[in-house]
């Protein structure tokens, strides 16, 4: 779980974002709701953080 933030917290596009949407569907599976609840906060964090930047993270 903790791999599978890092790499949503280094995406620095929304393409990059949505890429990972699919991997964490099945990363939900045998996670418990705390674990779910986690990965929902960083992806929405993460999104937001794009949207603010204008789409794509320059660094």
């Amino acid at each position: 779980m903790f791999e599978l933030q890092e790499r949503i917290r280094n995406c620095k596009t929304m393409a990059e974002l949505d890429a990972l949407r699919l991997p964490i569907v099945k990363a939900s599976k045998g996670a418990t709701l705390a674990e779910c609840n986690d990965i929902q906060y960083v992806f929405r964090k993460q999104k937001n953080k794009i949207k603010r930047h204008g789409g794509v993270i320059k660094e």
